[in-house]
Formats: C-alpha cells, structure tokens, sequence
C-alpha cells in the first residue's frame, strides 16, 4: 500500500510519549468539574494499570490469530461477511481467554455482534481516532450519553501526551538490545511520566493514555513476530533484523498503531457508556476489530 494513502485515514499521530511532566497546577481540575465528571473507568491505579496490561495482552493474541489464519488476506474491502468471520474469531480467542481483570459479561459477548457491524466499522476506521462518534449507531446506546461523556473528557491533553512525542518510540528501539530491553524503558518512561496526571484527578485520561502506551505496545509485539517470522531466513540477529526493519517502514508502521488505538479509544468510550458492557471489553471489541478492517491491507501487502 502507497504510504500517502495508507496514512489518510489517521487524523492524529499515535505514539504516547510524554517529554516533560505534566506539573500539578497544569493537570488540577476544579472540584466543581471533578463532581462533574464522575469516572467511568476506575479509582484505582493498580486495577487500572492491570486492566489496560490485560487488553492489551488480548489484542496481541486476536491480532496475532488474524494474521496467522489468513483473515485480514480477505478484510478489504470490508462486507457482512468478512464482519461476521473477523467477530467469530474474536468471540473464540476471548472465550479461550482466562480474564483477570477485564470484567466479561454476557452483555460484552453480544456487544461484539451489535456494535460491530460493517457501517460502524467502517465508521471506526474513518473517524474513531478523532473521537468523531457521529456515524456510530448502536442500539443500546444513547448518543447524547456518548456524546456528553466524551466532552467531559480533556481530550488535548490525550492528544498531547502522544502526538508531541510520536517519533521517541524510534529512539527506545533504537537504543535496545532485545525487544524486552525497550518494553522495559518503554514501561518505566510512560509510567513515570503519567503519575502526576492521575494525582490530579484525570482518572479517565490517565486510562486512555495508558490503553494507547499499552496497545501501542501490544502492536510492536505483533508486528515484531510477523516481521521475525518474514525475515527468519536472513543473516543476522533477530531484534538487529527488526530494528532495522522498522526504520525502513516506520512510517507506515506509526497508522497501524493509530489504526489499532483509534478503535480501542472508540470501543472504551462507546463501552463506558453503554450499560452492562465496561471500557475494557468495548477497548477489546473496538481495538481489534478496528485493526483487522483497516490494517489489514497494509500489512499484508503494504509493509
């Protein structure tokens, strides 16, 4: 795939870097906005970190099993039935999966099947990183609900955090020796950096930033054993073969992690709201199912 127009879908760059820490005085909100926007996610910052690392984890898997199965050969263009095919597989790996932390419900399983339909995926794909819910429809769900949550949030500073740091990703592989090396530094820098935020009282952005540090991460993690396995025959170690791999095609490979977060945001918030459903298996639904429609050309034939 041509790199202009596979990166024309994405409005905002992905990676989730913060350079400098946010200071306390920069992140408080007043009481009064405080009451107002009362969490959807979780008061707790452990079970919120664990919640993000579990989704994560999951979307590694699906997407892994989409590229392993041949699914994504067929994703473009999108049809009822390569929507039903990518939803049944999605449906089999969550069933086979062992949840910790994401609360799965009856109502998150039939979720999968209602909210992802052709015209939302597609919907997704074209909008869901610019939180443009317009084009979403879902009957159990209210959109001024939807609508109202979202501009409780404080977008600017989600897109802050990531879109001012997009490019140190590329200094972090470049300066590691194995991809646990960068996952480490990766880890330890986002952690650090997102402290101060959630002291603050942005409980919500401090969730979707690290559902973005966490899917960003999960996509390297896909990505690296797809380009492993392709470069497996060449001369050389295999984290060198990646980093160098990487360079050549990043940015191509900055939408595909754009691809991945912009569904998992929408699928969060539209979960968030919906009742029953929960942020993380709507981050679930909408992360993976988003990145088997819309990266699927691009990876097999783009990069």
């Amino acid at each position: 795939m041509k790199q202009e127009n596979f990166i024309k879908n994405i409005a905002i760059s992905v990676l989730l870097f913060s350079s400098t820490l946010f200071s306390f005085t920069s992140c408080s909100k007043s009481n009064e906005e405080l009451v107002v926007q009362k969490s959807m996610i979780c008061d707790d910052i452990v079970l919120t970190n664990a919640l993000t690392n579990e989704i994560a984890d999951i979307h590694t898997i699906v997407m892994g099993q989409y590229l392993s199965t041949g699914v994504l050969n067929k994703a473009i263009p999108l049809s009822n039935e390569v929507v039903s095919e990518i939803n049944n597989l999605l449906l089999s790996q969550i069933n086979d999966y062992k949840f910790n932390y994401v609360n799965w419900s009856n109502n998150s399983t039939t979720f999968i099947s209602d909210f992802i339909t052709c015209n939302n995926l597609q919907a997704l794909i074209d909008h869901g990183s610019t939180f443009d819910f317009v084009d979403i429809h879902f009957e159990n769900i209210n959109n001024n609900d939807l609508a109202t949550y979202v501009q409780s949030l404080s977008l600017d500073i989600i897109r802050d955090y990531y879109s001012r740091s997009e490019n140190l990703i590329l200094d972090f592989i470049s300066s590691s020796n194995s991809f646990e090396e960068y996952e480490l530094k990766y880890t330890n820098y986002i952690q650090d950096s997102l402290v101060t935020l959630w002291n603050a009282g942005y409980k919500d952005e401090y969730f979707y930033i690290k559902l973005c540090f966490d899917i960003s991460k999960s996509t390297i993690s896909y990505m690296t054993d797809y380009y492993l396995d392709i470069l497996d025959n060449s001369k050389g170690p295999r984290w060198d073969k990646f980093k160098n791999k990487v360079r050549e095609v990043w940015n191509e490979v900055k939408p595909v992690v754009g691809a991945d977060i912009g569904g998992a945001f929408a699928g969060a918030m539209v979960g968030a709201v919906a009742g029953g459903v929960g942020a993380g298996p709507g981050a679930i639904t909408g992360g993976c199912a988003t990145s088997a429609g819309y990266c699927a050309e691009a990876i097999v034939n783009g990069l």
